[in-house]
């Protein structure tokens, strides 16, 4: 029993050294990850400064290391005149030790705040803030810095920019989503498939929002759009500027109105968000009540008729003039009888 707790003693006074050594060592070591890093986050194009943080605490365990009351300033345009005007502040950042033979580990960071300036703001990023977010990106390795850091990177630009699918990055966070005049609250997280995640909003988010910006989607529409909440704002602002236009051209033809209203809509989706995404959303459209088989038809075509025309790279002023003239448009319900040919 004495060799036992002389044995415990000695482990116990190992362990504190071990924990006293992490303890001191941690914060050199953070100390040169920043030093190392933030020279070549400027040479990707991004300026940071202003980097300040708390006690760097790791836990009894040695598998934690956490730091308190994080922030910095950054800048996405280095070359404007704007100098650091985008923060970034978290409640805590923790690195974690997952995998001790691998030494691969956990990236945490809890209730942080982004502010874009607007100079900075991403042009493909629907908001300006971020608030209470919180993310958990597993599998890092945690002895090669540079390496984690470009995983980081590349993970964050699929899941944010290309609305990727990603594996090990799990996400929250509060937004308010601009389109014009309307400023809407909404959740931003990821949904696990499989082993990996994606962003979303909830449908009911989905379904606010379009509400409130007047625009009249089928349930099939708001399911797909969940699934591509960055392009939420954009894709209300094309349907209500196509809504627009074809008022403007043919206030008083409601057949020519609704040929252009299918012909635009269809184009500046594929525009801007390709041709499989403009088909599925606006092929979508047609899941709803109300219309014969004959204006169904006419919708299908003239959808296809934009797509192709958006391919080709006609010229959105265009398309008032050949909704006119174009042989391959559908200008009345009445004119797919004599069709050999329905384009779809």
């Amino acid at each position: 029993m004495r060799h036992l707790r002389g044995l415990l003693v000695v482990l116990l006074v190992c362990w504190l050294a071990l924990w006293g050594l992490a303890s001191f060592a941690v914060p050199k070591l953070a100390d040169a990850v920043l030093s190392y890093s933030i020279p070549r986050i400027q040479n990707a194009g991004i300026t940071v400064d202003s980097v300040d943080y708390g006690d760097i605490h790791v836990s009894p365990t040695l598998t934690q290391a956490s730091a308190a009351g994080v922030s910095a300033a950054f800048d996405l345009s280095p070359t404007d005149d704007i100098k650091l005007r985008s923060t970034f502040e978290a409640q805590e950042i923790a690195v974690r030790l997952s995998d001790p033979v691998r030494l691969r580990g956990s990236l945490i960071i809890e209730n942080f705040e982004i502010a874009f300036h607007e100079a900075d703001r991403p042009r493909r990023l629907p908001f300006d803030r971020l608030t209470n977010a919180s993310v958990h990106i597993d599998d890092l390795p945690l002895l090669a810095p540079r390496t984690a850091a470009q995983e980081i990177y590349h993970g964050l630009q699929d899941l944010f920019l290309d609305n990727a699918l990603v594996g090990n990055f799990e996400f929250h966070g509060d937004v308010v989503i601009r389109v014009h005049d309307l400023k809407l609250p909404a959740l931003l997280y990821t949904e696990r498939n499989g082993d990996q995640f994606r962003l979303r909003f909830s449908r009911k988010d989905v379904q606010a929002l379009v509400d409130a910006a007047a625009v009249r989607l089928s349930e099939d529409q708001i399911d797909i759009i969940s699934l591509f909440p960055l392009r939420v704002p954009f894709l209300i602002e094309i349907t209500r500027q196509a809504r627009n236009l074809s008022k403007k051209h043919f206030p008083s033809d409601k057949w020519l109105r609704d040929a252009l209203r299918h012909i635009s809509w269809s184009y500046l989706l594929a525009r801007d968000f390709g041709s499989d995404f403009a088909r599925e959303v606006t092929d979508a459209q047609e899941t709803k009540t109300g219309n014969t088989a004959n204006e169904r038809s006419m919708d299908y075509h003239n959808n296809a008729v934009g797509r192709r025309l958006a391919s080709t790279g006609t010229s959105l002023t265009d398309l008032p003039d050949l909704v006119r003239s174009d042989p391959d448009v559908i200008r009345h319900p009445d004119e797919v009888e004599t069709r050999s040919e329905l384009l779809r």
